[in-house]
């Protein structure tokens, strides 16, 4: 008998909802548990007051990261069917 990889997701912010998407992709069953209401009002991920860029001085691993972030975020959109990024052009 073959069983199904599970994984318990502590978080629904930004970071445990992406490893969530990312794992049921890859096959496994996933559940995730938020202490507060989805999305959490005290979390750090609920609002658009985030900014993201490339420069970020002598931290050249967080450059590298920006690029794959993107394209990551694109399959997201295109996966729910609505885009949750707003370019500001700054």
């Amino acid at each position: 008998m073959i069983t199904k990889r599970t994984a318990l997701i502590l978080g629904a912010g930004i970071m445990g909802l992406c490893t969530a998407w990312a794992l049921v992709r890859a096959g496994w069953q996933v559940r995730v548990i938020e202490q507060a209401p989805i999305p959490n009002p005290r979390g750090a991920s609920v609002d658009q007051h985030r900014l993201i860029r490339h420069a970020y001085g002598a931290q050249a691993g967080y450059m590298r990261m920006v690029d794959p972030a993107y394209a990551a975020w694109d399959m997201i959109w295109t996966a729910i069917g609505a885009r949750h990024y707003v370019e500001t052009g700054v």
